[in-house]
Formats: C-alpha cells, sequence, structure tokens
C-alpha cells in the first residue's frame, strides 16, 4: 500500500482517535455489508460526524446532515420501489385484474 512521507497524506490527525484507531478502518467495518450509494453516504456520514471538532466544526455537521438526508431519500425512494414490485409480483401471482381495469372493459 502506498504510504506518504507526509502524514496528512496517509494518516493525518483529523482521521485518527486518540488511541490510534484510523478513520479509514472503522468506514471499512462498518459499511463491509453496503454497496453503491449507501456505502458512500454512509462512509461520509461516519467520516464528518468523526472529523467535526478537529477540522472543519459546524461546516462538517451540515455536511454529515447533507449525506445523511441523500441517504434517508435514497432509502425511502428503494423501499417504495420495491413495495411497487412487490404489489406487482402479488398481482401477478394471483392473476388479479385492478378494478379499474374491470370498469373499463
Amino acid at each position: 500500500m502506498y504510504e506518504s512521507k507526509d502524514k496528512m497524506v496517509s494518516h493525518p490527525d483529523h482521521y485518527q482517535s486518540e488511541k490510534g484507531i484510523e478513520l479509514i478502518d472503522v468506514i471499512e467495518a462498518f459499511t463491509a455489508d453496503l454497496t453503491g450509494i449507501e456505502a458512500i453516504d454512509t462512509g461520509h456520514i461516519i467520516r464528518y460526524g468523526c472529523r467535526w471538532m478537529n477540522k472543519n466544526g459546524i461546516q462538517d455537521l451540515e455536511k454529515l446532515m447533507w449525506y445523511c438526508q441523500h441517504l434517508i431519500d435514497h432509502l425511502r425512494k428503494k423501499e417504495i420501489k420495491e413495495t411497487l414490485e412487490n404489489r406487482i409480483k402479488k398481482i401477478d401471482e394471483f392473476d388479479i385484474i385492478p378494478e379499474e381495469e374491470t370498469r373499463n372493459e
């Protein structure tokens, strides 16, 4: 793995705990089962939540809120899509014709 001689590149203080835990390891552990935007947003939420006191203060907390809302919006859309897909699947399984279609015949 690449290591820079510049500590701000490879191991910046604002990405390490006082006990030496690296933020990259925390993000990797907590996003291991996630993919796509869910992994990305979760990683950013963790990142900004961990560093706000040592880097950009309120701005980092606002970034955390932005990524959190982005993730919530994504999950709500995903939930709606899955609900609709399940309803369509049930209609197909039971060969049910919605009431509106029976009126038009």
